[in-house]
């Protein structure tokens, strides 16, 4: 049997980005973010699995947190009058360990609509 390699790592750059963009020069930060990174992604996937979410991103800055979450049904993770969005960042800062106090650091949400199911 030959080798498989996954078709998306073959065209990463090209037609298709990465999912979590940051960069850290410090090697500690680098582990516990990936970490945070990878355990955030999956709790969200569980938790927002009812409004057909395919792809969750993570942008990192300095003192921000970027979260975008592109689904299918984007009205129902919104919720109405933005309560559901407001839910869904406080628990990413409790995941994240974020005490509200900690004004240093940003958590921005994002919901993108997704058309076309790829």
């Amino acid at each position: 049997m030959g080798q498989k390699a996954n078709p998306k790592s073959a065209r990463l750059g090209i037609v298709y980005n990465w999912n979590s963009r940051w960069y850290f020069s410090n090697k500690k930060l680098f582990r516990q973010s990936l970490i945070a990174d990878s355990k955030l992604r999956k709790v969200l996937m569980e938790k927002l699995s009812y409004a057909g979410v395919t792809q969750i991103d993570i942008e990192r800055a300095i003192n921000k947190i970027s979260l975008i979450i592109f689904s299918v049904k984007p009205g129902m993770i919104i919720g109405r009058g933005g309560k559901g969005l407001e839910e869904l960042k406080k628990s990413v800062l409790q995941l994240l360990k974020i005490s509200s106090k900690n004004k240093e650091i940003k958590v921005d949400l994002k919901i993108e609509p997704v058309k076309n199911l790829i």
